[in-house]
């Protein structure tokens, strides 16, 4: 078998039934591919939804697994027969193109042995998660992560941050070579797992043609505690990975960011041009709201992006301080 699709899925009936749709047509032999369905003990019609799916099209399996969605993937790894190991999320849609072409990529260079695309926005967001997708595909937004939201150059020296779990193919002796993911981690798994990849020499790519839509979170307190967890995994990743600082001091921007703004009223009084940061930083997002809403072509979230960027820094600042306040208890 040429290819498995791997999704970890949780109380995922409100869009598993669309991306399964997706990926059910690819313009692909049938026979040549599975679709594996990994959940974790869902409480809604998750279940219902692959089995009817199954009826139909014998090539989707579901997979019970034990929680945390890096257990899910191994699960799926333990059980896939295919060559190729594809990583979807569930809420993960792609054009019937996209198995083929990803496939023939790895053929036709066969010294890559991980590739990936971004993922773009989901044409079914509402106006939140649209906005949110425009924040996160700006570099000032997300730095140099932003690639993994939007169609940018072909990279044939891609890494951990422009590539994710959401949307990539991974030859299998690859997982055999390495391992899987680590399951102590989430979110944060696939970072490491790429990471770890390159330390080990393998090549990856970004291919901005194996994009696939993807939905961003539907509100404020949502999008608040994803980059929460962004930054408080970040810590923990690092960790894992032995990474040396200074090396990563960019990750402590958004800390510092934080720290800054809750001591401003008191700085602030103690000398006026220490709030200059402030105002440089309202107009670094005023610009770069501007940039991203028009390669979005998403003028009516212009007024939201500005203070998504501030939620998104601060929100990650304090995920890491919180990291950071974990592993110096472990110590």
């Amino acid at each position: 078998m040429k290819a498995t699709i791997v999704c970890p899925t949780f109380n995922s009936e409100k869009f598993l039934h669309r991306s399964l749709q997706s990926w059910a047509e690819f313009d692909f032999p049938k026979s040549d591919y599975e679709i594996l369905i990994c959940d974790r003990n869902s409480s809604d019609k998750t279940k219902e939804i692959v089995e009817e799916f199954s009826k139909k099209y014998p090539h989707i399996k579901y997979i019970e697994s034990l929680p945390r969605t890096s257990t899910q993937r191994n699960n799926g790894i333990k059980n896939a027969k295919g060559s190729v190991i594809v990583f979807f999320d569930d809420d993960s849609v792609a054009d019937h193109n996209y198995l083929n072409t990803g496939l023939e990529f790895l053929e036709q260079h066969p010294e890559i042995g991980i590739a990936g695309g971004p993922q773009v926005d989901s044409p079914h967001d509402r106006f939140f998660a649209r906005a949110a997708g425009t924040a996160m595909s700006s570099f000032f937004g997300s730095f140099t992560m932003s690639s993994r939201y939007k169609k940018t150059k072909l990279d044939f020296d891609a890494c951990e941050f422009n590539l994710t779990s959401a949307n990539v193919f991974i030859r299998k002796e690859i997982l055999d070579k390495i391992g899987g993911f680590d399951e102590s981690l989430y979110p944060g798994e696939d970072p490491e797992f790429f990471a770890r990849a390159k330390l080990r020499g393998i090549k990856m790519a970004f291919n901005p043609e194996l994009a696939v839509q993807h939905s961003r979170r539907p509100d404020l307190q949502a999008f608040c505690k994803q980059h929460f967890k962004y930054g408080y995994v970040r810590v923990l990743k690092e960790k894992i990975s032995k990474s040396k600082f200074p090396a990563n001091l960019v990750f402590f921007v958004p800390s510092l960011f934080l720290i800054y703004i809750l001591t401003l009223p008191f700085v602030f009084l103690l000398n006026k041009n220490l709030a200059l940061p402030a105002l440089l930083y309202a107009a670094g997002a005023c610009v770069f709201s501007i940039e991203a809403a028009a390669y979005k072509k998403n003028w009516l979230a212009l007024p939201l992006v500005p203070f998504l960027f501030f939620a998104m820094h601060i929100s990650y600042g304090a995920g890491f301080l919180r990291g950071l306040m974990k592993i110096t208890k472990t110590r």
